[in-house]
């Protein structure tokens, strides 16, 4: 199986990453995370920083595996300066990359939740470690900008927000995609728009799938900039209008964009 346990509870692997500007919102995410897993659950939090994150900033963070030790454990793995050399802007930091990073650096994980540092979880995420990923690599929530990869001539592409993902990290691992994000980030540095989404869209188009939109749903300030959301989307992608109401109202998790 690819799920493990510890003490009758089943280990769900997250990730998050951040430096030293994001220590806060990443811990109320992670808070937000803990406080609502089910009796049976326990999260295995890989927290990806960056070379110059403090010692203080890690306290801060593991201060909630120490409030919260039947239910997680916080695992810190430093990234030192990698992926320095990519492309960032006002809003997207260097750590943003570091989630095509994963199958490497987790390889007896087979796989895993990541979610930015502007998330809030409201339910326990048994369900979305269990779901069917049917082959795919992603699946994430759909992003609002459907044409974004147009450029690269993929016709009616799915394009993920990759900022709520769940993964296959040993789909990942067996066909070798580590090494096409590298040769593409090369090969194409001056076109990637998105940072690391982009990456993952193009190199993995056909093998990426919308979530249920509950997990990773957008903070809309009204239902109709849902609905306007949801309407701008591929006709064969779009999610049933019931299912994103009932997301707008009731999310597992809501993505703070």
């Amino acid at each position: 199986s690819i799920y493990k346990y510890k003490n009758d509870l089943l280990i769900i692997p997250c990730a998050y990453a951040l430096d030293n500007a994001y220590v806060f919102p990443t811990l109320v995410a992670m808070t937000s995370l803990v406080e609502n897993a089910g009796n049976k659950t326990f999260y295995s939090i890989y927290t990806l920083i960056d070379g110059n994150f403090t010692q203080e900033n890690k306290e801060i963070i593991k201060s909630v595996e120490k409030k919260h030790p039947k239910h997680c454990e916080i695992i810190f793995i430093s990234m030192g300066n990698k992926f320095r050399d990519e492309k960032t802007d006002k809003r997207i930091k260097t750590p943003s990359y570091y989630r095509l990073e994963l199958p490497a650096l987790l390889p007896n994980v087979s796989r895993i939740i990541w979610m930015d540092g502007d998330t809030a979880v409201f339910e326990d995420l048994t369900p979305l470690i269990k779901l069917d990923m049917k082959g795919n690599y992603f699946m994430g929530f759909l992003d609002s900008l459907p044409d974004a990869i147009d450029k690269f001539g993929i016709v009616n592409a799915t394009v993920l927000c990759a900022g709520v993902l769940l993964i296959d990290l040993d789909a990942l691992r067996e066909n070798n995609m580590m090494e096409k994000f590298k040769k593409f980030m090369i090969e194409k540095k001056d076109e990637i728009n998105q940072h690391d989404q982009t990456v993952i869209n193009v190199v993995c188009q056909g093998k990426i799938a919308p979530l249920p939109p509950k997990y990773g749903i957008w903070c809309f300030e009204h239902k109709k900039y849902g609905k306007k959301h949801n309407d701008r989307q591929r006709p064969h992608l779009r999610y049933d209008e019931k299912e994103f109401l009932d997301a707008y109202f009731h999310p597992a998790i809501l993505h703070y964009v």
